[in-house]
């Protein structure tokens, strides 16, 4: 669907051809933009705001429901049960999805106190990442905002991500 939606606005003569389509994700609509930017070219960039956690360290230990809360509880992407217990064996991972989206512009806001992601890991990930926007020389391209806060999107929040995105070329 998301892709489907890119197409369409790509499209629309409305749309500033050289902004092009950026997308903005809340909580799964954040995982959801970071794979589609991933696979769609004509995605100019992305905001996700509380939108992952490390899927190869994503274990029911960890307190945020796991692999399971993807693939069992609300089975969105049920072929992810087959990692439950064996998550370091998971294909990909966020810091390598956000690898293949550079050097397009990025801004993921992590809250420090989302029960839905350890803060450590998604950190972890971003630098990954940075090192990848590093070969790029696109380092500015990649943010990251970790507010002590909550899973919620505050107008601040919202407004933070948004002069983010205007100062990208």
């Amino acid at each position: 669907m998301a892709r489907a939606a890119v197409d369409t606005l790509s499209r629309d003569p409305a749309i500033d051809g050289e902004q092009g389509v950026w997308l903005f994700g809340y909580s799964m609509g954040g995982m959801v933009a970071l794979h589609t930017a991933a696979l769609d070219p004509k995605v100019k960039g992305v905001v996700s705001v509380a939108g992952f956690t490390p899927m190869r360290t994503d274990t029911a230990e960890k307190g945020t429901g796991g692999l399971a809360r993807f693939s069992v509880e609300r089975p969105l992407m049920p072929k992810l049960g087959a990692f439950i217990g064996r998550e370091a064996e998971v294909p990909y991972d966020y810091d390598e999805l956000l690898a293949a989206i550079a050097p397009r512009p990025v801004m993921v806001v992590a809250p420090q106190l989302d029960r839905d992601a350890t803060a450590a890991d998604v950190h972890g990930a971003m630098e990954k990442a940075r090192k990848v926007y590093g070969l790029y020389k696109a380092e500015e391209k990649l943010g990251f905002d970790e507010p002590w806060d909550y899973n919620r999107l505050p107008t601040g929040t919202q407004d933070r991500a948004i002069e983010w995105m205007k100062k990208q070329k």
